[in-house]
């Protein structure tokens, strides 16, 4: 659909106040595409995927009151390949980002 027929614009959806690319700090809403590549890509897990199935569990993955009664500790990430991925007594997740709830986005 067209952003004019929606009314989306880069103003109006929640960002963060900055993000990092490399050693420079920028303005999400003046750098959308790059904020985005950033912070909803994955190359390491891309360049990885053939392989991903080695490490599957055959179950899908638990709630987080699952993790807790595991006696795991949830440790919120920014790094969406760091999502799930879980060692011993921790476990990572990303919150879903304000911006992907957003009616307008």
């Amino acid at each position: 659909m067209d952003r004019s027929v929606r009314g989306w614009t880069a103003e109006n959806a929640e960002w963060p106040a900055t993000f990092q690319c490399g050693d420079n700090i920028k303005d999400p809403t003046t750098d959308v595409l790059t904020f985005l590549a950033l912070d909803l890509q994955t190359p390491k897990l891309d360049s990885l995927h053939k392989h991903l199935w080695l490490a599957r569990l055959l179950r899908l993955a638990r709630p987080p009151h699952r993790q807790r009664l595991l006696g795991r500790t949830i440790l919120i990430t920014e790094r969406l390949d760091e999502h799930l991925v879980w060692h011993e007594k921790s476990i990572f997740i990303k919150p879903l980002p304000k911006y992907l709830l957003s009616y307008e986005f």
